[in-house]
């Protein structure tokens, strides 16, 4: 994903091991229902908190 991210000129994101179980249940939900809403949103919140913590350093 995070491959993905950077092709596309996003920064990659971390998903911390609290959210490591909901991660793979919205992906899970993305793959059976072919609906993605829900991991959009999850990766768009991470990279949110992503950008910030970069602009933090910068």
């Amino acid at each position: 994903m995070n491959f993905e991210l950077m092709r596309a000129g996003y920064l990659p994101v971390i998903i911390q091991v609290d959210e490591r179980q909901k991660y793979y249940e919205v992906l899970d939900h993305a793959g059976v229902h072919n609906d993605y809403a829900w991991l959009i949103d999850m990766v768009a919140s991470l990279e949110i908190t992503t950008l910030e913590e970069y602009l933090k350093l910068v």
